[in-house]
């Protein structure tokens, strides 16, 4: 469902395209079950809040929205295991920001008051890091899943709040629609649409992978993300 507090968009595509949005800072992962080179944020993305005095903080953004900047950019989002994968990888383990207790902290979720609290906590982790140091499991994601049919042809899957133990508070999941946003979900595992294969080979797409493994999905994944931008030619 669609949180009712919430905007329709906090406006990072928007974001994305005009520019204003923060760099992006890029990290490499080998996936082996694949035979490619997932290349992910080390971040969430992350753009200025006017609403909150230009304050840089890290976006909510729905799979709606995901997929549109994936097909603007070139990007594709993610499986679970990929996902996976990279919270392994990543050399900080973070400890999820959740801030839902109540019923009426799940009625202002959506707010821009409940993510400033959220990002407080977050940014505190991040500022302790050392330079080049990267994590994952404050926040959920939204990825390509078979979960992602339980709510029809608008639905969604969000996995994510990986304890540094390993253990998801939130296991892949298909309650949501494509249109939920709240203060957990943000754009951050996501991969260009063209991946490195491991053995040198080439490349391949990231949105026929995903296809191959959920061939039950490949019908929407391809309408979401479109046709691929051309190969790079460079490895």
């Amino acid at each position: 469902m669609g949180n009712p507090n919430a905007p329709a968009s906090w406006g990072l595509a928007a974001a994305v395209a005009a520019g204003v949005a923060e760099p992006i800072s890029w990290v490499t992962v080998p996936y082996e079950p694949d035979g490619v080179l997932l290349v992910v944020p080390t971040d969430a993305l992350r753009m200025p809040f006017p609403q909150a005095g230009g304050r840089v903080m890290r976006v909510p953004c729905s799979y709606r929205e995901q997929v549109q900047l994936c097909r603007a950019q070139g990007w594709a989002s993610m499986t679970v295991a990929w996902a996976q994968a990279v919270w392994k990888a990543a050399p900080k383990k973070q400890k999820p920001v959740e801030l839902v207790v109540t019923a009426a902290d799940a009625y202002a979720m959506g707010t821009l008051a409940f993510l400033e609290r959220a990002e407080d906590l977050r940014d505190a982790e991040v500022a302790e890091y050392a330079p080049g140091e990267w994590g994952r499991g404050m926040l959920k994601g939204w990825y390509v899943d078979p979960m992602m049919s339980e709510q029809g042809a608008d639905g969604a899957c969000n996995w994510g709040f990986v304890e540094p133990n390993g253990q998801p508070d939130q296991t892949p999941g298909g309650r949501h629609n494509n249109f939920q946003i709240d203060y957990s979900q943000a754009l951050y595992d996501f991969v260009p649409r063209w991946l490195a294969r491991l053995d040198g080979s080439g490349w391949v797409d990231a949105v026929e992978l995903q296809c191959a493994r959920f061939p039950a999905l490949a019908s929407r994944t391809r309408r979401d993300y479109g046709p691929p931008p051309p190969i790079p030619t460079t490895s």
